[in-house]
């Protein structure tokens, strides 16, 4: 009688076999050779940054702290959450970045600062103009990577005045394709002598509601050009970007209002 085979079993935390791990994020065998990347290499990219996890916790719990003090939850600061990139994604997004140019180096020593998500932090505020106060918190608090320029990602047909405004504070402005809203920032850390990158993602509380809908539905689709639900995600990118206009234009309402009720009254005249 012969014994069974002894199935090996892969953690979610283990890198995928290389023809699993291709399959399962979509990419194509001959696309893999095109990079010029050795898997051998990226399987030693992910024991080094698996060692590394840990160490990144701590110092993304310490801006979660910053970006929630009292004096950040001032000047509009809602709510903030942080991410450290999962380990085959990482391997995923080194290679994407191969595909989109091949002459650039990612190597074992330089991929934390090449990969500049490792850490990912998501502030959110609830009217849109609250960015401007918390752009300044922001780089008034962190060191941004070699000094880059925060970026503002907008839909086309954003309010104007908002657009200008954040061009205003000193973002650069890319305008995205499928209506992504959100200023980011590549900052830098240092608990201890190691730096690391983190990136801050600062929207409104609508602009994450259609991010997470759209991230969470695509997520299965994004090798495809397009997708019966797309039309549907517009529209409701739409809503999300009304909501936050018609938000403000309730915010401009309540202190006009309390500027009528503060104001003080003039003396009555005595005969």
């Amino acid at each position: 009688m012969t014994k069974p085979k002894r199935q090996t079993i892969i953690s979610a935390d283990s890198l995928l076999p290389k023809q699993q791990f291709l399959s399962r994020y979509g990419i194509k065998s001959a696309d893999f050779v095109k990079t010029g990347l050795v898997w051998d290499d990226l399987v030693k990219i992910y024991n080094n940054y698996a060692s590394l996890k840990s160490k990144l916790q701590h110092s993304a719990k310490a801006i979660v702290d910053i970006l929630f003090s009292k004096e950040a939850r001032d000047i509009g600061v809602h709510s903030v959450r942080y991410r450290i990139k999962d380990a085959n994604g990482l391997i995923e997004k080194i290679i994407r970045k191969k595909l989109e140019n091949p002459n650039r180096e990612i190597t074992i020593q330089n991929y934390r600062t090449e990969i500049t998500d490792l850490i990912g932090i998501r502030a959110l505020h609830i009217f849109k103009n609250d960015i401007y106060g918390i752009h300044h918190f922001v780089i008034g608090m962190f060191s941004l990577k070699d000094e880059e320029t925060p970026t503002h990602y907008y839909r086309e047909g954003d309010e104007e005045e908002f657009v200008k405004m954040c061009k205003g504070i000193g973002c650069k402005q890319e305008k995205h394709k499928k209506g992504y809203r959100s200023v980011h920032y590549i900052v830098s850390t240092s608990l201890t002598k190691e730096n690391y990158f983190a990136e801050i993602q600062v929207r409104t509380i609508f602009e994450e509601g259609w991010s997470e809908i759209d991230h969470k539905i695509r997520y299965s689709f994004k090798n495809y050009s397009a997708t019966p639900f797309d039309d549907s995600l517009k529209n409701l990118n739409r809503i999300a970007g009304s909501a936050d206009e018609i938000g403000s234009t309730i915010k401009n309402l309540e202190q006009k209002e309390q500027e009528r009720i503060l104001k003080p009254k003039g003396k009555k005249r005595t005969k």
